[in-house]
């Protein structure tokens, strides 16, 4: 048996491809299993990855339907066979040394989950807040690791984690396929507090390949309202999950702040009759279990935004400017929100 499995989710990525497996097979360790879900590619990604397990007998490849990202990941997990399992975007890349790296901190006993940084390329494609995003502290976490979430670095993208197989499959970790975006947000959500051992790493073991032409990030920041409308999903799928395992009772203050601060001030700059419909929405994902939240344990900024953002009314322009004043005054401090808010004047005067 291999001691790592890496799960390479493929969707018409041929330029990529060889790129990203080669990486993978060089490793240190080469006892390693490379699991590749062909998603439906129509660009020959799927005669690719035949060829390169024709020469490589360690690459698994299985062919399916286009599911989604989400569904690839998850047929990847029930395939994968190793003790741990790590992930792999098909147009990215693993550093040399990372599967022995993964190993060796598992190694230490217990470990449900290990995170680490990441380095974008090409060097300097990056916005500054992502390349910090990517560069976590390191940490260890025994019991359930809630802080985790709201680390720097410890987040958002699951290819910068590695899990134990039996972790995901007594925890019935799998990723959200009705998400078109942002499932990898509401994964760490649910596996984070449910590791019984988290450790965070800094070392630089994967490399992340930015601005790719019709990637689902690239796509999703090239429209504001449909980003916000991305993001109330996750913070749907976030609620459903915390519900369910009765979190949002002693937890869910922080994670209701963190879910305003993701949405609210990209859904006040909206246009009005997008607003409206984003406001609408983030009532029916949030309003059924608000009741169950210590409201009174979120800092001010956010009490008032939330009580904005639960009233039936939707917002007009002149009291999405004030709420949004409000929220970043409390937040953010007067220099900041007098910056913002005059970017946002200036945009909605652009726009009329």
């Amino acid at each position: 048996m291999a001691c790592v499995s890496v799960v390479v989710p493929a969707y018409n990525i041929r330029a990529f491809v060889g790129e990203c497996l080669e990486s993978i097979a060089s490793q240190t360790l080469a006892d390693v299993e490379i699991v590749c879900v062909d998603d439906g590619s129509t660009d020959g990604s799927a005669e690719a990855l035949d060829e390169a397990a024709r020469l490589d007998g360690r690459i698994r490849v299985i062919h399916q339907e286009n599911g989604g990202l989400s569904h690839a990941r998850n047929v990847g997990i029930e395939a994968a066979g190793a003790p741990i399992v790590m992930f792999v975007d098909g147009d990215d890349m693993l550093a040399p040394n990372a599967c022995e790296t993964v190993v060796r901190a598992f190694g230490e006993g217990g470990v449900d989950l290990l995170t680490f940084a990441a380095a974008s390329f090409p060097a300097g494609s990056a916005p500054r807040y992502q390349e910090e995003n990517l560069h976590p502290s390191p940490a260890r976490y025994d019991g359930a690791a809630f802080d985790a979430l709201y680390q720097p670095g410890c987040r958002p993208f699951v290819w910068r984690s590695a899990f134990s197989r039996d972790f995901l499959t007594d925890a019935g970790l799998r990723f959200r396929e009705d998400l078109a975006f942002g499932e990898d947000q509401a994964f760490y959500f649910e596996a984070y507090p449910l590791s019984r051992r988290t450790v965070v790493i800094a070392d630089e073991l994967y490399r992340y390949r930015q601005g790719r032409a019709g990637s689902l990030m690239a796509e999703s920041r090239a429209q504001a309202n449909r980003r916000v409308l991305d993001h109330i999903a996750i913070v749907r799928a976030i609620f459903e999950t915390w519900a369910a395992h009765g979190w949002l009772v002693g937890h869910g203050a922080r994670m209701l702040d963190w879910c305003l601060d993701f949405v609210g001030p990209d859904l006040l700059e909206l246009p009005a009759a997008e607003r409206e419909e984003a406001h609408r929405r983030w009532r029916q994902a949030v309003g059924p279990h608000v009741g169950a939240v210590a409201v009174g344990e979120m800092e001010p900024g956010s009490q008032a935004l939330l009580v904005r953002l639960l009233n039936e009314a939707p917002l007009t322009d002149g009291e999405a400017r004030r709420v949004k004043w409000s929220y970043f005054r409390h937040r953010k401090g007067l220099k900041f929100c007098a910056r913002k808010l005059l970017g946002f004047d200036r945009r909605a005067k652009k726009a009329r």
